[in-house]
């Protein structure tokens, strides 16, 4: 019931992720990330644990196919379960069950790895992965969210989509980028929407988070402003 992307940006400096699906609050129950390590994505029947193990695994510096199949050893009910992360450093993993629901699979790109399950038809992921490569001069946050519009395009999956999030990561203990649509009638859309008024924001809102002074100041005369009769 879910399309996910995980990426790197080209220098290693953020990663992100952007994931859709046709049920209730996606990218809270499937995105999880570490600041130190990178952003991971747990889905199908989801056991939201499982991306926060994998980055664990990845952060004590184990291979990703070892990192999976580690898990695949310790956990019960693996086989249903959908799995992809990244890491700042590059590494990167996914895994698609046996049991996972419907068409499903796992692109492994280099740099991003596309998952789906339940998916119209086999070339999604395909799609998706191209929308990413289509304009790699744009930010992170809209080439994820594009990616998942382009796989939209093709077909998505066969239940209509009703919510999806994106999250870039880039070197602060939080992230950069946390927009979600938890329930709407075409969440790409106005993902796409929020992200792009985020972003122009997003620099400010994080110098203030180091230095609060020149924040204080701005809003202080606004609402001076604001408030004369």
């Amino acid at each position: 019931m879910t399309i996910s992307i995980v990426a790197r940006c080209s220098n290693g400096a953020s990663v992100g992720a952007a994931v859709t699906s046709s049920s209730f609050s996606v990218a809270a129950r499937c995105l999880r990330w570490d600041p130190a390590v990178g952003i991971s994505c747990s889905q199908s029947i989801t056991d939201p644990r499982l991306g926060e193990s994998l980055l664990a695994r990845l952060g004590r510096g184990q291979d990703p196919k070892a990192a999976l199949a580690g898990l695949q050893a310790e956990e019960s009910h693996f086989e249903y379960r959908q799995l992809t992360a990244m890491s700042f450093a590059g590494a990167h993993a996914g895994y698609s069950g046996p049991l996972v629901l419907g068409k499903h699979a796992v692109l492994d790109a280099g740099d991003h790895v596309v998952a789906g399950n339940m998916l119209a038809h086999g070339q999604v992921l395909e799609a998706v992965s191209a929308g990413y490569r289509q304009d790699p001069t744009a930010p992170l946050a809209l080439r994820l969210v594009h990616a998942l519009q382009a796989g939209e395009a093709a077909g998505g999956e066969v239940r209509e989509l009703r919510s999806a999030g994106v999250m870039v990561l880039a070197g602060d203990s939080w992230p950069l980028v946390d927009v979600r649509v938890d329930w709407h009638g075409h969440p790409l859309e106005q993902l796409a929407d929020l992200t792009a008024r985020w972003l122009p924001q997003a620099a400010a809102y994080r110098d203030r988070a180091y230095d609060p002074r020149e924040a204080y100041a701005l809003v202080s005369s606004q609402l001076e402003s604001e408030n004369q009769v």
